[in-house]
């Protein structure tokens, strides 16, 4: 066997593991992202399941549309521009659920 047709066939067998790697390593990433997906969708199932949230979800369900609520919006007012804000526990914790809400999506 001359050595041109050697050197051909070991060109085209080189090519040939190349490509066989580069398609093994895409199907690996499809793999890998549908994996990662899975774990980031279970991630926010969990925190969204937790208790804080849930907690979080019935005081929004309890109290309603807040947007109507004047008291609430000058108390959201004061807090953006950190001024002294009085003391209200029931807007406290409609803030801290609206926040907890908010952050989680």
């Amino acid at each position: 066997m001359p050595l041109e047709l050697v050197k051909i066939i070991a060109a085209i067998l080189t090519t040939t593991v190349i490509a066989a790697t580069a398609i093994a390593a895409t199907v690996q990433l499809r793999h890998m992202r549908a994996g990662n997906q899975i774990a980031g969708f279970m991630t926010l199932r969990n925190m969204l399941d937790d208790d804080a949230h849930q907690h979080a979800n019935r005081v929004l369900v309890r109290e309603g549309d807040l947007t109507n609520d004047a008291g609430f919006r000058e108390y959201l007012a004061l807090r953006a521009t950190r001024r002294d804000v009085v003391e209200n526990e029931r807007y406290e914790q409609l803030y801290s659920a609206v926040t907890m809400t908010a952050n989680a999506f």
